[in-house]
């Protein structure tokens, strides 16, 4: 919508008011030419007629490319709105390098429209300033016969360059601004730097490996709001630890998450993995340890398995029973298109309960050694929701921290440590 106002305001507003300038110095000049020989006013209008002639054709070329940008336009803004809404989900599968792939067509055809505009314009300004060129020869030419036959004073023939030249110059004027010339790069650039921008918070810092063992300790841990104080329990995870975290809503769980996840480093009180400060590691080697699946994910406008593979190729063989895992097979079974049936933001095809599993499979199949659901399976109903967990319980390899609301006592008592907060 910004953009159509830009072209609106650019192209038919401004544009409008100098052609309206443009008008008045013409009509000024061709009086004056009027008055002093009839012959002098038609050669004018005739070249006038030429050059506005050549200006309607090449319109229509501009029009043409005028509703390509804004086409395009909205194209990318759909793209980036989907895309970059699940940027999030992006950064935790370490895939937001790849995200240019698929914006980057989108951008391009932007571009492209902006610089075929660019070209019509030049040629239009290049085709007017040829016409103005020969009519100003033509009638300098014109004005010294009529001296030559004592119909016009030598002065005429003198200063006809100056009427000619605020005729053609307003013809001009008027010809240039039947579309504005906009540049697509600041566009292309502003897109760029927002994809590109690289989060530098502790890139230096220590440097976790993938395939250490996971061992996270919390010792008088807590974290300031400002009008209160949340403070932690005391707790250990090793390795393959199945861990329930519960409570009522309000309590901290999300915020416990958020500090591990390296998105809140000013806590209080020690918090540690493999040995460091959590505040001291880089979120690049937070990303290849933790999975996380939030409670809310973002469904990209793509395939089901691009949903799930986020770029990655190499995890196309892990598809099937990723979505095994996640009691999905069956029902993406039954779709027109299996798994390239086209999903996206609030799809009708699939229920909440199906779309979140889809997340849940985007974090499986990438096999990270600790994995978080941050109320995961809140829009599972309660057996799919029981036998997901139960197979996430029965994986020894997985570290496992779960927030969870369930009253199920059963199922929390196959945890094998509960947090509880309050």
């Amino acid at each position: 919508m910004t953009n159509d106002l830009l072209l609106l305001s650019e192209k038919y507003l401004w544009g409008f008011l100098k052609m309206v300038n443009a008008v008045f110095k013409i009509g000024f000049s061709i009086f004056a030419l009027f008055t002093f020989h009839w012959s002098l006013v038609l050669a004018s209008m005739f070249f006038a007629a030429l050059m506005l002639t050549a200006a309607e054709f090449f319109n229509k070329r501009l029009t043409k490319v005028t509703e390509d940008i804004s086409l395009s336009n909205q194209k990318l803004i759909s793209t980036l709105n989907d895309w970059l809404g699940g940027l999030y989900d992006l950064s935790w599968s370490q895939v937001t390098n790849k995200l240019w792939s698929i914006i980057s067509p989108k951008a391009t055809e932007l571009e492209d429209s902006y610089i075929e505009e660019a070209k019509i314009n030049s040629f239009v300004g290049e085709w007017s300033n040829i016409i103005s060129n020969i009519s100003t020869v033509s009638l300098t030419i014109l004005a010294s016969i009529l001296y030559f036959n004592g119909l016009v004073p030598f002065g005429i023939v003198v200063n006809i360059g100056s009427f000619i030249f605020s005729i053609f110059t307003g013809l001009v004027t008027i010809s240039n601004n039947i579309a504005t010339h906009i540049s697509g790069k600041p566009i292309s650039k502003k897109y760029q730097e927002i994809l590109y921008t690289v989060d530098n918070r502790r890139i230096e810092k220590n440097i976790l490996l993938p395939n250490m063992s996971v061992k996270l300790c919390a010792n008088n841990l807590s974290y300031r709001y400002k009008d209160k104080i949340i403070k932690y329990p005391d707790f250990n995870i090793k390795q393959g630890d199945k861990v329930a975290l519960v409570g009522p809503s309000g309590v901290g769980k999300t915020t416990l998450i958020n500090i591990l996840s390296g998105e809140l480093s000013d806590y209080s009180g020690e918090f540690t993995l493999n040995g460091q400060e959590i505040k001291d590691i880089s979120l690049n080697s937070l990303h290849h340890l933790i999975g996380i699946v939030p409670q809310h994910s973002h469904l990209f406008r793509t395939t089901i398995a691009e949903n799930v593979l986020l770029f990655d190729e190499t995890l196309e063989d892990k598809l099937p029973d990723a979505l095994n895992e996640v009691n999905l097979s069956a029902v993406v079974g039954n779709l027109q298109h299996g798994i390239d049936t086209v999903v996206g933001p609030n799809d009708e095809k699939l229920s909440g309960g199906e779309l979140q599993r889809i997340s849940l499979a985007r974090a499986l199949i990438r096999n990270k050694e600790f994995l978080i659901i941050d109320e995961g399976t809140s829009a599972l109903d309660e057996s799919n929701a029981r036998d997901i967990v139960r197979r996430l319980l029965n994986k020894k390899s997985i570290t496992l921290l779960m927030i969870t609301h369930t009253s199920d006592r059963k199922l929390l008592s196959e945890f094998d440590q509960i947090i509880q907060l309050s």
